[in-house]
């Protein structure tokens, strides 16, 4: 929880840096930051319910390690809500950058797809709050939806390195640090480290 809560606090400084450097990006992309902002507070929020639920209101109960509390299949939504809005950001930077559409039409479907599948996760564990049966049930849907986001950001890495291997120069220097971004960016995905932080 702590991590978490440390994470939100440097997004937080992010967002605040983001609006004094960028004042002449559109209103529309500066509503999307601060909207995102939001999402993410709520989705710290949600996760701090959950561990309240497990540790402190059901401190000694084995049995509620059973169940899933409200807030968890909430914040399953409001997480892959981040996901998809952080995902659009990227696409529509590939694209002006690029000045190509397929950007677009390569990365944001499988998004989308997989903020369905988060939606259907969030539905079931209300539906059905019992971790064993919501396993024996809907265990293909949590696992495709993670599959698809993850097939996703590898999309992001391999679009940003192709970017970036057609932008080189002769000049050494410059070369070398395109270079290093590719590799940067090609580094683990976010939902790699997003479904090893939800187990």
């Amino acid at each position: 929880m702590l991590p978490l809560s440390r994470l939100f606090g440097i997004t937080s400084v992010q967002v605040y840096v983001y609006f004094h450097r960028n004042p002449r990006d559109s209103d529309l992309m500066r509503r999307t930051i601060f909207f995102l902002w939001i999402v993410d507070g709520l989705h710290l929020a949600f996760t701090s319910h959950s561990v309240y639920y497990y540790s402190v209101t059901n401190f000694m109960n084995p049995l509620a390690l059973t169940q899933c509390p409200w807030s968890f299949a909430v914040d399953v939504v409001f997480g892959d809500l981040s996901e998809v809005i952080v995902t659009a950001i990227f696409a529509y930077r590939i694209y002006k950058f690029s000045g190509k559409l397929w950007a677009f039409i390569f990365i944001m479907p499988p998004a989308l797809v997989g903020f369905a599948g988060a939606l259907a996760i969030g539905i079931s564990a209300r539906e059905v709050p019992d971790y064993t049966e919501f396993n024996h049930r809907y265990a293909w849907i949590w696992y495709a939806t993670f599959s698809i986001q993850a097939f996703t950001d590898c999309a992001i890495a391999a679009a940003l390195c192709t970017m970036l291997i057609r932008r080189r120069t002769g000049f050494k220097r410059f070369t070398g640090k395109l270079k290093s971004l590719s590799l940067t960016s090609a580094g683990p995905t976010r939902s790699f480290v997003r479904s090893s932080s939800t187990a």
